[in-house]
């Protein structure tokens, strides 16, 4: 009788394959259940001053800059008022 012509590395791919599919089908429906949003404004890019990637258009970082700038002369103002109080005492 002839022997079977099944070898164990044939069936080792085949199981590997299987594997496979059944990863990408995975994939495959996670991708479905959650959609991204797809959106240009999501995908864009931008450099800020420094050359550095940033998802913030450049009017937003001028923002930031100057939010941060205002935030930074006010501590220094309250720094200096507290100063001058001590001072006087």
């Amino acid at each position: 009788m002839a022997k079977g012509q099944q070898t164990f590395a044939k069936r080792q791919k085949e199981l590997a394959r299987a594997k496979h599919r059944a990863d990408k089908a995975d994939k495959k429906r996670e991708r479905a259940a959650n959609p991204g949003s797809g959106e240009l404004k999501d995908m864009m890019a931008y450099l800020d001053e420094f050359g550095r990637i940033t998802n913030k258009t450049p009017e937003q970082q001028a923002i930031e800059k100057a939010t941060a700038e205002r935030r930074a002369l006010e501590e220094r103002r309250r720094l200096n008022e507290l100063n001058s109080a001590t001072d006087i005492k």
